[in-house]
């Protein structure tokens, strides 16, 4: 068996996350406690607990939930025109977004 074959299929016995379809080692992936089966990457688990805090800060209204959706306004715009992916800029939006609710 070629080199190319073992790391296809070594690939395919490795867990996939629900949300993106990527594969991970099973100590990667977060899991739901009322459905196991349902394994979520790091990544694809932050941006499910950033849509559940946004929905629940709707939800309570206020002050907070206009800075949330500002945020995420913002958020949105960045992504769209492709900002976080220059040099300098894209780095430092980055990291505050990592910060940011």
């Amino acid at each position: 068996m070629s080199a190319q074959a073992e790391t296809a299929e070594s690939d395919n016995s490795l867990p996939q996350c629900w949300c993106c379809g990527g594969s991970f080692a099973e100590p990667e992936l977060v899991h739901l406690g009322s459905h196991p089966e349902v394994g979520l990457c790091a990544d694809c688990a932050h941006w499910v607990h950033r849509r559940a805090a946004e929905q629940a800060a709707a939800r309570r209204g206020g002050l907070p939930a206009r800075y949330r959706g500002a945020f995420a306004a913002t958020r949105s715009w960045v992504i769209q025109h492709e900002v976080h992916n220059l040099p300098v800029l894209g780095r430092l939006l980055r990291g505050l977004d990592r910060r940011l609710p």
